[in-house]
């Protein structure tokens, strides 16, 4: 005897009640341990204090002088908390960025239930920004903590400044192009340290 076949409407109902239900548990006052205060307002900017710097680093030339950077950033007055790309933290010395901001670097996407990251930041800067990066940022692709962070920048307008590198074989790509023009559009500023890589 054949097996029934599965009730299509009833699976799709009983996800549906388990998609409600989830919904509903991000809008109580408590789910999971998690306040509704965390759940709904869930951000990585807002510091109180004005001087917190993101500092973000991708895996391209450059990133192998993120450690004088970090000191750079210091001397002019910012707290600095890392941020990386996975591939980017080859470029470095990790345990001494670490210990100099005096925060973990942040390479992975936060999940579901984790705490927010301290402190809140005030500002972002990509440097050194590579070509995927940036035209991830400027379509909204927010797959990696560098691209995530400065997403979510954009879209609660917190400063933010990008400093390109990379090759004029990537530059020359239209989509650059239209990448940098789209950030600049919506308030990203630019540092070019390169201008036969500038657009």
């Amino acid at each position: 005897m054949l097996a029934a076949e599965p009730d299509v409407g009833t699976s799709f109902n009983v996800l549906t009640a388990a998609f409600v239900a989830g919904l509903h548990c991000s809008r109580s006052l408590h789910c999971r341990g998690q306040t509704r205060e965390m759940m709904d307002y869930m951000t990585s900017f807002g510091s109180a204090e004005g001087k917190v710097l993101y500092l973000g680093v991708c895996a391209v030339p450059g990133a192998d002088r993120t450690i004088e950077r970090i000191s750079a950033e210091q001397g002019a007055g910012w707290e600095v908390c890392l941020v990386a790309t996975e591939r980017a933290l080859h470029w470095f010395d990790t345990d001494k960025a670490a210990q100099i901001t005096g925060h973990p670097i942040q390479s992975r996407m936060r999940v579901y239930g984790e705490a927010l990251f301290e402190p809140l930041g005030s500002k972002i800067v990509i440097a050194p920004a590579g070509f995927n990066s940036i035209n991830k940022i400027a379509f909204g692709l927010a797959d990696d903590m560098v691209s995530g962070l400065a997403c979510e920048a954009i879209a609660r307008q917190v400063p933010i400044t990008i400093e390109p590198q990379m090759s004029d074989g990537f530059s020359n790509h239209p989509v650059f192009a239209e990448s940098v023009s789209r950030l600049t559009d919506a308030g990203v500023e630019f540092i070019w340290h390169d201008e036969s890589i500038r657009p």
